[in-house]
């Protein structure tokens, strides 16, 4: 990035005053080195990357997070179904359905939830869904919490 072409320029120049003050038959070569090296350093492409931790405008797009209270919950050949009580149903591979127990005080971790077979109809959830370009669901999350108030609360602090 920038700061390698500035240690770059500098490990020239520095080089270049070295072999100046060594040997006087050498100037025009570093010289000439050091001009042709300045302006490919310069006209190099910058990095015009979004900042690490955003997601491009069309990503974003392909996400969405809502707080919902559970209604059913079946797995059959490997794809489970999820209906929520707004109404809506989900149908994902079980492989892309991951389940973290947000629950208070904190569950020992041999008791929490950590799959869609524990999951019980009435739990308030916090439901991220990322979907691919054909509106597929490509990942589904579920956050399992005590109070759709909690639920509500988590989606307020991360709305990713």
């Amino acid at each position: 990035g920038d700061v390698g072409r500035v240690l770059l320029t500098a490990l020239l120049s520095l080089s270049g005053l070295f072999l100046l003050r060594r040997k006087r038959g050498l100037a025009a070569p570093v010289l000439m080195l050091t001009l042709l090296a300045a302006p490919a350093s310069a006209a190099a492409p910058q990095d015009t990357a979004a900042p690490k931790g955003t997601a491009a405008p069309a990503a974003r797009a392909n996400r969405e997070a809502r707080v919902a209270t559970l209604s059913q919950v079946t797995v059959r050949a490997q794809v489970v179904t999820v209906r929520l009580s707004d109404g809506s149903s989900l149908e994902v591979p079980l492989a892309a359905v991951e389940v973290a127990d947000r629950r208070a005080p904190k569950v020992r971790k041999g008791d929490a939830l950590t799959s869609v077979h524990g999951l019980i109809p009435g739990q308030p959830l916090l439901v991220k869904i990322r979907r691919n370009p054909d509106g597929s669901v490509k990942k589904l999350k579920l956050q399992v919490f005590d109070t759709l108030e909690r639920a509500q609360a988590a989606l307020q602090a991360d709305p990713k």
